[in-house]
């Protein structure tokens, strides 16, 4: 004869599996890969909030609105970059503050992702002007100003941040290939409204070499740049010079 439990075994029965089930997600969440995230410039930290979600913590390492090229770290910023797991720069001269901090801060565990690597470099627009001489080449730093660029070096951190996270890889990567419709679309549609216009005699000077990789995805030549270096004013020579190129037959 089959024995009836009492309501009241049920229900002890009961209480006892969501207590286990509770703990078990409890101790799930504890043991649940959740990065400390930090990136050396605003763009970056916007790609890496796209690219994690919910699932990681992301921190700009300077303020909104600071010039990363005259910035000078202060103490809160070491000691925020000493509770990092990984840190995003740049690679090619755009962060240069952030070079000393990792070389002082006392985290052998930081994890540092150079957006740059693999990237096609595009040479400074024309490092020195007509009447200049100088054989060094110097890298255009801005290549986060782009959009296949851009794409590349998220798929490339969503890499690397799959590898600290395997649990997580996959939705980095789905998260990576949702963003990147967006930006190929934004593209796209740009293109389409440039093949409608008659770019021929198109003379284009820019005040600081900032665009080089975007005006390159969109095959536009930049015919000359204004400032020599960044926060540099030109000289009345170095004006003459760009006034030329701009004025002169392509």
């Amino acid at each position: 004869m089959k024995k009836i439990l009492r309501p009241q075994v049920v229900l002890v029965i009961c209480l006892v599996c969501c207590l286990v089930l509770s703990s078990m997600q409890a101790y799930a969440q504890e043991k649940k890969c959740r990065l400390n995230i930090g990136a050396s410039l605003h763009p970056y930290y916007s790609w890496a909030k796209n690219i994690v979600g919910d699932e990681a913590n992301v921190t700009s390492i300077i303020p909104p609105g600071a010039d990363p090229h005259a910035y000078q770290p202060m103490p809160s910023d070491m000691e925020n970059l000493e509770n990092l797991d990984v840190v995003i720069v740049n690679g090619v001269g755009h962060d240069e503050f952030i070079k000393p901090m990792l070389k002082a801060i006392e985290n052998d565990k930081l994890v540092v992702i150079n957006t740059s690597k693999g990237l096609p470099l595009i040479p400074v627009f024309n490092k020195h002007f007509n009447f200049e001489k100088d054989d060094k080449v110097a890298y255009n730093s801005h290549t986060y100003i782009a959009i296949t660029g851009a794409i590349q070096q998220m798929q490339m951190i969503a890499r690397q941040l799959g590898k600290l996270c395997p649990d997580q890889a996959g939705d980095f990567i789905k998260n990576v290939r949702a963003y990147s419709v967006k930006l190929r679309n934004m593209l796209q549609s740009a293109l389409m409204r440039l093949d409608m216009l008659d770019l021929n005699n198109l003379r284009i000077a820019t005040v600081h070499d900032g665009y080089s990789y975007l005006f390159q995805e969109l095959g536009i030549e930049v015919s000359a740049v204004v400032q020599p270096r960044h926060g540099v004013k030109p000289s009345a020579r170095q004006l003459e010079d760009t006034i030329k190129r701009i004025s002169g037959p392509r």
